[in-house]
């Protein structure tokens, strides 16, 4: 919960951005990076990552907000570092991404309620694309792109 003087506010939210193309480029490798970016993000702005989920071509967020903050606010300044940092850390998803952007324009996101159940959705989100992860990159965890 944030506070401030004497306010304080919870306000969550559950966003879901897309790959541009709808693209398969989250490996296992690629989303712990786009996890740790998150977590430096979360550093250096007011916006608390509660989870970060993801199948291969779109990535949830439960994500706490300051009141300044607007959720398009937060989802530009996610999309922007994250977009950028990916291409400099994983090169090798821009022969699939070949216009240099690696998310799509828009997003989705709605309000968690405080008595509405913020932890099924933090499974929900965390759980995302759990089972194909196992199945699929456990078995080569140096899988090349095509």
């Amino acid at each position: 919960m944030k506070t401030k003087a004497h306010n304080q506010t919870k306000l969550v939210f559950h966003i879901v951005t897309c790959i541009k193309y709808r693209r398969n480029v989250l490996t296992k490798k690629i989303r712990d990076s786009l996890v740790n970016c998150c977590m430096e993000i979360e550093e250096e702005y007011e916006i608390e990552f509660h989870e970060v989920g993801s199948d291969q071509n779109h990535v949830h967020y439960l994500v706490q907000l300051a009141p300044k903050m607007s959720v398009s606010e937060a989802v530009r300044i996610i999309k922007s570092i994250t977009g950028r940092r990916m291409f400099k850390l994983h090169p090798e998803i821009k022969k699939i991404l070949r216009k240099g952007q690696f998310w799509s324009e828009g997003y989705w996101a709605c309000t968690v309620g405080q008595h509405m159940s913020e932890k099924s959705i933090r499974e929900y989100v965390k759980n995302q694309g759990y089972n194909q992860y196992q199945k699929e990159y456990d078995q080569s965890e140096n899988r090349k792109f095509d």
